[in-house]
């Protein structure tokens, strides 16, 4: 969890890093009403992260799943397709883009100070949109291969490469907002190569072939349904909070917009590294049957999300000034302004984060209905109590809008979660989370020292918690047989020996199979090769005995893998 998280929250740090360091170059080098252009776009780089996640995070999630299950060919027919998807839906947006870039850009504003402002900056940005959904693809495909530090690369490429761009084409170049589109994309140009290296080299195991679309297209799109509902919900939310703002506050009310946009964008930063942990990591968990490890991470992840935002909406409440400036704000009234807003708009933030996360969470669990529900709530409460409070005589009550929303939303969602788990019993699901209590599978499980003391510990207690299973005696025989041999191989040769950190064992019966899986912190370490290559005698009794033996270095972790197809007791 900790390799996965610190990664996927540095990733999107840097992503909305990216977004606010070139908001604030060009609010300075060309004008506020040049950031409030930007802001403006939020919405339509919203419905190209739609489409993007429509075709790409629901494949992402169904290959994850795959991964856990060692199932390499679904994971090679699911990417496959959803590269091609990708690549499709991309070309649609460049056309949109290059040929009616004016017809969009009317649709966001007819202001005369903001409308040439946004029409360059769209017309670039639409028609280049597939490059921005090649790089949100290839980031989720390295995900899914289990190196989430690669992606984190990728997008502090793209941050200094953007940064350094944009200074030299606006700054030096003197190319206005349309400088800082050009550069945006080309620094995602360069993150896409770097990323190819990777997913196009031998260590990977994501393999890109023939698309199934017969096969795999309906399941990629059903799976990626919520993101897109939750994408368009929110795109139409931020269209018309800025229509709602425009009309009542003007191009300065759209300044305070921005500030709390990109305040906003921290937040939604925050859940979606915690989104992405629990859609990647949590499908992985999932794939496998391991709700103990699933609860325990999205525990750790809902407590963490908390004490973040929590925090930072303190620190925004106590000091809203060093934003302000930041962010351009050139006039003493324009400041006060944006100061009383900011203060009192921060109150929605831990509330979004929180439920933003759960729609992950619950698109993981594969309620696909729910996942939606709760992100309409959003809207439904925020634009009804927005365009309510717009019609107050005093001007700041409108950004009371955002903290009661939050409030409401979140009451809402722990009241549907229960009638949720109601109305499953018998089954047990956690308050909230609606995660399994246990998986209704034969299960042994345990955590051992590396020593030889915790390993002869575990080897005299297996065979006893074997009995549960049900299996012939000589089936029974092989796995102790072969668990015993991997494990000791484990501890003696792959340099853990000692070490104070602790192994996991895991076997697991299911329908028509037995899994057994051990992993374990350290360096790569693959006993399969000892077991080929160097023809140990043990790691060949292993082979000789279980139908398959996989072996996976992902998230940090050494994972080695055997199953075996279940025989008849008769």
């Amino acid at each position: 969890m900790k390799n996965f998280l610190t990664a996927a929250i540095l990733t999107m740090a840097i992503s909305q890093m990216t977004s606010t360091v070139n908001s604030i170059i060009v609010s300075h080098l060309v004008s506020p009403d040049a950031m409030a252009a930007i802001t403006l776009f939020v919405p339509a780089g919203l419905v190209i992260t739609a489409m993007s996640t429509f075709v790409g995070v629901g494949a992402a999630i169904l290959a994850a799943k795959a991964m856990g299950r060692r199932d390499k060919e679904a994971v090679r027919g699911i990417l496959s397709t959803a590269l091609v998807s990708v690549l499709i839906v991309g070309v649609c947006f460049a056309i949109a883009g290059f040929l009616f870039g004016e017809t969009v850009t009317s649709w966001f504003t007819k202001d005369e100070h903001l409308y040439p402002q946004l029409k360059p900056y769209l017309t670039v940005m639409l028609g280049g949109g597939v490059i921005m959904m090649l790089s949100q693809f290839f980031n989720q495909c390295i995900c899914v291969d289990g190196h989430p530090i690669r992606v984190t690369r990728a997008n502090m490429l793209v941050f200094v490469t953007n940064v350094i761009l944009v200074l030299l084409l606006v700054g030096v170049g003197g190319m206005g907002i349309k400088g800082s589109a050009i550069a945006t994309l080309t620094a995602y140009t360069i993150s896409i190569l770097y990323q190819s290296r990777h997913l196009f080299s031998k260590e990977s195991d994501i393999k890109f072939g023939k698309p199934a679309f017969g096969k795999w297209l309906g399941p990629n799109l059903l799976q990626g349904m919520p993101m897109l509902i939750t994408n368009i919900v929110l795109t139409l939310m931020f269209f018309m909070i800025n229509t709602i703002v425009q009309g009542r506050l003007g191009h300065d009310g759209m300044f305070v917009m921005s500030v709390c946009m990109n305040i906003l964008m921290i937040g939604i930063m925050l859940s979606n590294g915690f989104g992405d942990t629990i859609l990647s990591l949590g499908s992985f968990l999932y794939g496998q049957l391991d709700y103990t490890g699933t609860r325990i991470l999205v525990k750790r992840c809902l407590i963490s999300i908390l004490g973040i935002t929590v925090t930072f909406t303190c620190f925004v409440m106590l000091f809203p000034g060093l934003l302000t400036q930041l962010f351009g704000a050139n006039t003493p009234e324009l400041q006060a302004m944006a100061n009383q807003g900011v203060v009192i708009f921060i109150g929605c933030l831990a509330p979004i984060c929180v439920i933003l996360m759960f729609a992950n969470l619950f698109q993981m669990e594969g309620r696909i209905a729910l996942s939606p529900v709760i992100i309409l709530l959003i809207p439904i409460v925020l634009l009804s109590l927005l365009s309510l409070f717009a019609d107050s005589p005093n001007d700041t009550f409108i950004w009371y809008a955002f903290p009661v929303s939050g409030a409401v939303v979140v009451t809402a969602v722990f009241i549907i979660t229960e009638i949720v788990r109601f109305k499953s019993r018998p089954k047990r699901l956690v308050p909230i989370l609606l995660l399994q209590k246990d998986n209704g599978n034969l299960l042994y499980e345990v955590s051992l020292k590396n020593d030889i003391s915790s390993f002869n510990a575990v080897i005299s207690s297996m065979s006893s918690n074997l009995m549960q299973f049900k299996l012939s005696d000589s089936q029974r025989r092989h796995i102790e047989l072969c668990s015993e041999e991997l494990l000791l191989n484990t501890i003696q040769h792959s340099g853990i020996a000692d070490n104070g950190h602790y192994s996991d064992m895991r076997i697991i019966q299911t329908d028509d199979k037995i899994t057994f899986s051990l992993k374990y912190e350290g360096k790569a370490f693959n006993p399969t090769l000892l077991a080929t290559e160097k023809k140990n005698a043990g790691l060949k009794i292993v082979t000789r005995y279980s139908s398959e033996m996989d072996y996976k270095y992902m998230y940090g972790q050494n994972m080695l893998y055997l199953s075996w197809k279940i025989e008849d007791n008769n």
